[in-house]
């Protein structure tokens, strides 16, 4: 904690531990990182315009509009998580709720639409076979 300004683990005891206090405790952390991100950013800009220079002197052009993506991993409560989900879920479709439930993996969830889908329409539809036998 000392050297990387990060958490300090001894803090953190204790048997109810809300969200709120590890998000307060995880701030100093939160702003390193924010701080180190800016720092990629112009890093690779400045290696993306010397790029551009020299390529620039053989004629040829670069297209460097870019998009740099941080994934950051924190800690959260899932069980609260997932209440918040439920509690706005008349505002929220399906897709992003589960896009935000944090037990879900995001490459799992066309999946889980199209069963959902499919349920439903087993659910709520007639069969034909019924039908005809009618």
């Amino acid at each position: 904690y000392d050297e990387a300004m990060a958490v300090d683990m001894t803090l953190l005891s204790g048997g109810s531990l809300t969200t709120t206090h590890i998000k307060a405790s995880m701030n100093d952390l939160e702003l390193k990182t924010d701080a180190f991100e800016q720092q990629m950013v112009e890093v690779v800009d400045d290696i993306l315009d010397f790029y551009e220079e020299y390529i620039g002197t053989m004629g040829t052009e670069v297209d460097n509009d870019y998009q740099i993506d941080f994934i950051r991993r924190t800690l959260i409560n899932d069980t609260e998580t997932i209440d918040n989900i439920l509690k706005c879920s008349t505002d929220l479709d399906l897709r992003t709720r589960l896009e935000l439930n944090p037990l879900i993996d995001n490459r799992k969830i066309d999946k889980i639409i199209d069963a959902v889908e499919l349920e439903g329409q087993d659910r709520f539809s007639i069969d034909k076979e019924i039908v005809e036998e009618v």
